[in-house]
């Protein structure tokens, strides 16, 4: 708001008429030593009123758009706050915190497969039976499964990030240019307070001037004194209250994601290495889990653990390059195959995503796709039992 240099030529300008005004009204005050012609008189009338004419309603122009210009700032502030803040970043928080409890779950479920695989395989040797490579093969599942709910975690946990930081930027960037706005407004509501008591008192003069050659009687001095008295409170800018900062960004701890790496940082080995099965020997006729059943009608099956899921296949990227990770993330699907608040109108189908005729329907966990890790395709050796 680069006003006050113009404000102070008018200030100035303002001045010279108040000056030129007293002038006057000294030549017709009483026992007055100063002398004008009527015409050197009616000159100076007539210049005043054309000045006073064409300022005076500038004054209040000037105040209104100063004022509303302070509104415009405050509201690019609050703006930083509706894109990046309240429920935003109530929404990003809770993913976070969703992410986060899922992960812990995985992981609690890979560490009870690790212990149940030392159970199934103790004294096992190099001739495990099939209830030791199955729970080995448990852990390799989870071991994938969490693989990609640390992905999803991680991609949930950097966009909080990135989006608090982007909020911080932007209210200091808009805070910066409110601060500056408001040293020029308040700079230009001093001038346009002096300017606006000049011209009043100016007018005030005027008026005096005019009753005194009307009537033909001098100027008294108190009257002049009064003149001065100028009201400028309508002219007085309002500075209303900033809005308050962001909340500060939350401090990464340890196993959270480092979202400036240029590469994502890769997962947390599992709590146990395990050493690599033999390759499988033929089964035995009769073995340990291959018993022959008594007689009579064999018994129902026992109902599957509940199954996981991975990614199909782990690695997909749609056409945009985007990931799994970030359909869940940034809610572009529901787990039911449906389209989720995140994805717009615009963007088209799922299908138009598509990478070698595989959308994310199809691939992704998070969008109702993807596979079944934890018994797909192997009978479990306690249903032959």
């Amino acid at each position: 708001m680069a006003v006050v240099g113009n404000n102070y030529t008018m200030l100035t300008d303002a001045d010279q008429l108040l000056e030129t005004m007293q002038h006057v009204a000294s030549s017709l005050a009483k026992d007055s030593d100063s002398t004008m012609t009527p015409d050197e008189v009616n000159e100076a009338i007539g210049t005043a009123n054309q000045a006073l004419n064409t300022m005076l309603p500038t004054f209040a122009q000037q105040h209104s758009l100063a004022q509303q210009e302070l509104q415009h700032a405050l509201a690019a502030i609050q703006g930083c706050h509706n894109d990046h803040g309240g429920a935003h970043r109530t929404q990003l928080d809770q993913a976070v915190t969703n992410r986060l409890a899922a992960k812990e779950q995985c992981h609690e479920s890979l560490n009870t497969a690790i212990d149940a695989e030392k159970d199934a395989c103790e004294g096992q040797g190099d001739d495990p039976n099939c209830l030791c490579n199955e729970a080995r093969t448990a852990i390799v599942d989870q071991i994938a499964l969490c693989d990609a709910v640390d992905d999803t975690y991680d991609a949930v946990f950097c966009e909080r990030q990135e989006s608090c930081g982007v909020h911080l930027e932007c209210y200091t960037s808009e805070f910066d240019v409110y601060n500056s706005l408001r040293s020029d407004v308040e700079a230009g509501m001093l001038v346009r307070q002096q300017q606006y008591q000049a011209y009043m008192q100016s007018q005030c003069i005027l008026q005096l001037i005019t009753a005194a050659m009307v009537s033909g009687t001098p100027i008294n001095h108190q009257d002049l004194i009064s003149c001065s008295e100028v009201d400028i409170a309508e002219l007085t800018i309002t500075f209303p209250d900033v809005p308050a900062g962001p909340e500060p960004c939350p401090t990464p701890v340890g196993g959270d994601p480092d979202c400036d790496a240029a590469e994502p940082a890769p997962p947390p080995a599992p709590a146990t290495t395990l050493a690599p099965a033999p390759a499988p020997a033929p089964a035995p006729a009769l073995g340990p889990c291959d018993t022959t059943p008594a007689p009579g009608p064999a018994p129902a099956p026992a109902p599957p653990p509940a199954p996981g899921c991975a990614d199909k296949p782990s690695g997909w990227k749609g056409t945009e390059g985007s990931t799994c990770a970030d359909y869940g993330a940034k809610q572009w699907c529901t787990a039911d195959g449906g389209y989720g608040s995140g994805w717009k109108d615009e963007w088209g189908k799922f299908e138009d995503m598509a990478t070698n005729g595989k959308s994310a329907l199809q691939v992704c966990c998070v969008c109702g796709g993807g596979v079944q890790v934890a018994e797909i395709g192997r009978a479990s050796c306690r249903e032959r039992v």
